[in-house]
């Protein structure tokens, strides 16, 4: 349904969230939650964000990786880099397992490093991306 949130079908999309956000299944209930997230425009971001960190942390770990993606681009996206390096270094460390996500979180951090010209450690993330994808 989150997909569908910005296109013609966004009402229809809406009300299934809110349907599935008091589903008796809480797996389904939280990650209904989590993807409302994407409602909140960026600029109303940041009064929210403390709460859908501690929202995230509660979820089981497995269930954490998406919205720690999202919350990272939204971070990007209202001019806090600092904050979604952070949350980048989180997927890396928290879901190495899941080594293709860690890599593109770890390729997202070193861009942004590069980017503000802490090169030493945009190499140190290089290296780290290298090993995850067997290089």
């Amino acid at each position: 349904a989150s997909w569908l949130l910005f296109g013609p079908h966004g009402s229809t999309a809406g009300r299934t969230l809110a349907a599935l956000r008091a589903s008796p299944n809480s797996t389904v209930a939280q990650l209904a939650v989590v993807q409302s997230w994407r409602l909140v425009a960026p600029p109303e971001t940041r009064p929210a964000l403390a709460s859908w960190i501690e929202f995230r942390d509660k979820l089981l770990p497995p269930l954490q990786l998406g919205p720690t993606e999202f919350l990272a681009d939204r971070l990007m996206r209202i001019g806090e880099p600092e904050l979604a390096l952070g949350q980048w270094m989180r997927i890396a460390t928290v879901h190495a397992e899941r080594y293709h996500r860690a890599a593109g979180a770890l390729q997202a951090a070193e861009t942004q490093l590069k980017r503000v010209g802490r090169d030493d450690e945009a190499q140190r993330l290089k290296a780290w991306i290298q090993e995850l994808r067997g290089e």
